[in-house]
């Protein structure tokens, strides 16, 4: 971590692993590109978990355009939703946990434009 006027220091996570976990890369083949803007939406059990793909997280700064999403002790996922930029959406299923993965336009199946925010 560093800060204006202050020295670059590093920190060391100690605390245990526990849970489960997902990483979601979201990418359209059509313009070889991830798709900053996608949401995507993990449904656990009654739960649904969403994250927006976005690229930078502070001010003059880049992050990795992907989706973490943090399951508790959730053993499956029922489904992942994505809503492209342009409003189509697709289902993926049989992603597992504890898991990166790379969910590309068009080869999910493909549901109804979904409303902002679903």
């Amino acid at each position: 971590m560093t800060q204006a006027g202050g020295p670059a220091r590093l920190f060391r996570n100690d605390t245990p692993k526990q849970g489960r976990w997902l990483i979601v890369r979201a990418v359209d083949p059509r313009l070889n590109r991830d798709a900053i803007g996608a949401v995507v939406s993990v449904h656990v059990g009654d739960r649904t978990l969403r994250r927006t793909v976005i690229a930078a997280y502070s001010y003059a700064s880049s992050s990795q355009p992907i989706a973490h999403f943090g399951l508790g002790d959730n053993g499956h996922i029922d489904e992942i939703t994505v809503r492209w930029p342009d409003g189509m959406a697709e289902r993926f299923d049989g992603v597992p946990v504890d898991s990166a993965v790379e969910l590309l336009r068009g080869t999910g199946r493909t549901i109804a434009a979904l409303e902002p925010g679903q």
